[in-house]
């Protein structure tokens, strides 16, 4: 699967990496990520705050520390 694929590209460390999920809509390979790197920092981005909402559901426990979420659609050019 895709998602498998995306958070295979995560090396496993204890170190708190940063990453920049943009299109992130539900955090589908967020489990992956946190097993290979549970102490990562995501930054998500997405335009569908109703995405947002599915993936907050998900990972309530993550919220606070480890991920951060922001609705845009904007574009700058």
């Amino acid at each position: 699967m895709f998602y498998n694929h995306v958070a295979n590209q995560v090396k496993k460390t204890d170190k708190p990496i940063r990453i920049l999920d943009l299109g992130c809509g539900t955090g589908l390979e967020l489990e992956g990520i946190f097993s290979n790197a549970p102490k990562a920092l995501i930054t998500g981005v997405n335009m569908s705050e109703n995405m947002l909402f599915k993936l907050q559901e998900k990972y309530k426990g993550y919220l606070e520390q480890n991920i951060r979420l922001h609705i845009t659609s904007r574009l700058m050019v």
